[in-house]
């Protein structure tokens, strides 16, 4: 006779909020659990373990199970839940999806500027490099944020359009207008 499993999982879910993913899975039963890993993959194939939740042990009623990953990838994040027993086996959920697109919101003042443009960041703890590019792709400016801020003296520029680019993917490029 087969023995039960050692976890009976009736789901697991991933959802976007806020500024990170709320992950939730719920089991039926436990028998000699030790813990959950989550799991996280940008592609759905290769998957890193995230975060660690220890389990019931053994259980007969039903157990809900919460964690919270901070850092989920821009796009599509895929999850997964791995099982361990006590006895040092592991099982593999079902793959759960979710999309992410978090930005970061940007002011940039005055524009069309003359003398001085002004960045501030809503993040900020942002500590990003940004570059202003001129229309042919020609980074002209560069400087560093502080504190979610910089500022570009732009009173020697050539009167045009610009770019303003981050290496912070979470911060879309503006346009800036030099007059």
């Amino acid at each position: 006779m087969l023995s039960p499993l050692p976890v009976e999982l009736l789901g697991f879910t991933a959802l976007a909020k806020g500024d990170a993913v709320e992950l939730e899975w719920i089991t039926a039963s436990e028998r000699n659990s030790d813990h959950f890993t989550v799991q996280r993959s940008s592609d759905g194939i290769r998957f890193d373990d995230v975060l660690r939740v220890n389990a019931a042990g053994n259980s007969q009623v039903l157990l809900r199970y919460n964690a919270r990953d901070e850092q989920p990838f821009r796009g599509v994040s895929y999850y997964r839940l791995r099982q361990t027993d006590a006895d040092g086996s592991t099982e593999l959920s079902e793959v759960a999806a979710v999309r992410f697109d978090r930005s970061v919101g940007v002011s940039v003042f005055p524009n069309p500027a003359s003398d001085r443009v002004h960045v501030m960041l809503d993040d900020l703890d942002a500590s990003s490099m940004l570059e202003l590019h001129d229309g042919t792709g020609r980074l002209v400016l560069r400087e560093r944020l502080s504190n979610g801020r910089a500022s570009f003296d732009v009173a020697m520029l050539p009167r045009g359009a610009y770019v303003l680019r981050s290496d912070d993917a979470r911060i879309p490029a503006q346009r800036v207008i030099v007059h």
